[in-house]
């Protein structure tokens, strides 16, 4: 098996910091994560062309929640691991209305997706979108700006049976927070 280098990840700083001593999480998580993929020539596996089709009707301008919520396991979860919040079932269909209402043109552009073992595959993607409506912050909620957002994520998927059992989202909020005009919330 070949593992594919480091510097495919969404920080390309060696130390996992953005220079000013914050660390990257998103390259912390998915970089020993991501050293399980496998080589560049692998054959797309069903799980992947799975994991596509789920960021397919994600898209804000072709939202398809029941067929979102179709491609997860009955008690499959996502948990959004910056919030810390985590959504089970046809609840999973949640976090997609709430940014389909705030950011219409929500797109998640993806850089690399690697099939691990185990029916685990990795994401590395942006956020990317226009801030048109309310958007619930800690602390309050932030109106509408009118700015657009271009955020590092990493995606962590597990399948089970054709279906997403697990979906840890490791976004970087405080960045999404701080183009938007939020400061660091």
């Amino acid at each position: 098996m070949k593992l594919r280098p480091y510097n495919h990840f969404v920080c390309s700083c060696a130390d996992g910091e953005y220079g000013d001593g914050t660390p990257n999480i998103v390259t912390a998580s998915c970089l020993s994560l991501a050293f399980l993929a496998t080589s560049p020539g692998t054959s797309m596996s069903t799980n992947e062309e799975i994991i596509r089709e789920l960021y397919a009707v994600a898209e804000g301008a072709s939202l398809n929640l029941e067929r979102f919520v179709a491609l997860f396991a009955e008690d499959g979860y996502f948990l959004d691991m910056s919030s810390g919040q985590k959504w089970t079932g046809a609840e999973v269909r949640q976090p997609l209305e709430g940014l389909a209402s705030t950011f219409p043109d929500f797109h998640r552009e993806l850089l690399k997706v690697y099939s691990a073992a185990d029916g685990v595959i990795i994401v590395e993607l942006r956020l990317q979108g226009t801030h048109a409506g309310d958007f619930p912050i800690p602390g309050g909620v932030l109106r509408a700006t009118g700015k657009r957002f271009d955020v590092p994520c990493c995606d962590v998927f597990v399948m089970e049976g054709g279906k997403v059992k697990a979906f840890h989202c490791y976004n970087m909020r405080s960045v999404w927070l701080e183009q938007l005009g939020a400061g660091n919330g």
